[in-house]
């Protein structure tokens, strides 16, 4: 959980996760050409709908950025960024056998 009240600082990095009913991680993305310093090196397969949902944080409403993440056969999407945002990037990104590769 995170913003307002929630966790902070939290980093998640070299973790899998497998058979999950909604996304393997629900995530916020990073700066812009910035370090991904929270989430890296993750890998998310078997998930019923996406392998992983990535958010704005709370410093990115011109641009977000999601990166150093792996998605196989998941039912829906590798990864998914669902947001209001004018400049969504995705980049060093693998997603393999999934019925749908990166959605913005």
């Amino acid at each position: 959980m995170f913003g307002t009240g929630g966790c902070s600082k939290v980093v998640i990095k070299d973790s899998i996760s497998a058979g999950c009913v909604f996304a393997g991680f629900v995530q916020p993305g990073h700066k812009c050409g910035g370090t991904n310093e929270n989430f890296m090196n993750n890998v998310a397969h078997s998930s019923k709908r996406m392998g992983a949902y990535f958010y704005p944080g709370p410093d990115q409403a011109a641009c977000t950025e999601a990166s150093l993440f792996s998605a196989y056969h998941c039912i829906e999407n590798g990864a998914i960024y669902n947001a209001a945002v004018a400049d969504i990037r995705m980049s060093k990104m693998t997603m393999i056998d999934n019925f749908m590769g990166l959605m913005c």
